[in-house]
């Protein structure tokens, strides 16, 4: 999320995220949700959708650590998130302690993405990572 196009409270969204990678599922939901679609499927509808309903995209760094294939296809969504101006949160969504990564870490994934490091450094800012 690039704080300087799109401010906006994290916490005016639902506290519900949905996990899917049926865009028909992220098209239905509600809006202000907060969306974790994890094939990264980049197409327009998708992101107008997603500019409309004032949906968030998860892009979860983990997702990259474990499969490096989703290297393109997260670097693509992150792409057409910043280029339909729809806001986007780098996180770790992890299960376990030991597979939380840092700000640092995070923010060094989100450079790797294409992103600078300001853009990197505002899309992590929206969640609490410590």
């Amino acid at each position: 999320m690039i704080t300087d196009t799109l401010p906006f409270s994290f916490h005016s969204f639902s506290n519900k995220i949905v996990v899917t990678e049926d865009i028909g599922v992220a098209r239905n939901s509600r809006k202000n949700s907060i969306i974790y679609l994890y094939n990264y499927y980049l197409d327009t509808g998708i992101m107008n959708i997603g500019k409309t309903k004032n949906h968030v995209y998860l892009i979860n760094v983990n997702d990259l650590i474990l499969n490096i294939r989703k290297f393109s296809k997260m670097k693509k969504f992150i792409q057409g998130c910043i280029d339909y101006g729809v806001p986007f949160v780098l996180t770790s969504m992890s299960k376990n302690k030991q597979s939380i990564r840092g700000k640092r870490e995070i923010i060094a994934v989100g450079i790797l993405l294409g992103l600078n490091q300001i853009q990197s450094k505002n899309s992590i800012e929206l969640i609490n990572h410590d």
